[in-house]
């Protein structure tokens, strides 16, 4: 086996970088100067993204049926784990009912004064994500994208990338956003890359067992 991946000349650590899964969720992104990217970089390459001081909650988007990290739950007392589980589903219940409150409240405003739009993920890989956004963005614009994956608990993830197309969206997809903005990550932390690939390959997993009827 080893002999069959030295002679294919891939390397499949750094393959499973580019495993891409369709999935939805919402995020936030503001469009910042190449100078403010210069002096960020080093702080998002160096710390994960729950360890930055400036860390702020993000919007979540989980189904109730999603999959608890049993990883969390490996060293926790049974009965305390299932009050813990019970807990967090219905925290997320709530918060998602208050999001779309939100949402009904503020209307179709996209973009904040501060420039914070919102937008919605299409597809992500550990190299990059496409995301719909009523705003239109240049090639090469550097974008800081803050989202949280939607599992549980949430995984707040904060990157900076470039903008390498920007399109508009056709047919159905326009309800998602006005346009399909393609970004590779610039700035990442090593170990927020490995939470997105982690949880790529776990989506993959169940979207095969579930076209086997297992």
């Amino acid at each position: 086996m080893t002999e069959n991946k030295q002679k294919s000349g891939i390397n499949y650590t750094a393959a499973r970088e580019y495993v891409r899964i369709d999935t939805s969720f919402p995020l936030k992104f503001t469009v910042i100067a190449v100078e403010e990217y210069k002096l960020k970089r080093d702080i998002y390459l160096k710390n994960r993204t729950v360890n930055r001081i400036e860390t702020e909650a993000q919007p979540i988007q989980v189904s109730p049926a999603d999959a608890i990290d049993r990883d969390i739950l490996k060293d926790m007392d049974p009965d305390l784990a299932r009050i813990w589980i019970f807990q967090t589903r219905m925290l997320v219940s709530i918060e998602k009912k208050l999001d779309g409150i939100a949402e009904l409240i503020k209307g179709s405003e996209a973009c904040k004064e501060n420039g914070s739009c919102d937008g919605k993920c299409r597809d992500i890989s550990g190299s990059g994500i496409a995301l719909y956004s009523s705003r239109q963005l240049n090639k090469d614009a550097i974008v800081e994208i803050k989202m949280s994956l939607p599992k549980l608990p949430p995984i707040p993830i904060n990157i900076i990338g470039t903008v390498v197309k920007c399109e508009a969206s056709y047919g159905i997809e326009i309800k998602e956003g006005k346009y399909l903005i393609g970004v590779k990550f610039a700035a990442i932390n090593e170990e927020d890359r490995e939470e997105i690939i982690r949880f790529v390959l776990e989506r993959q997993r169940e979207q095969i067992k579930a076209m086997k009827g297992v």
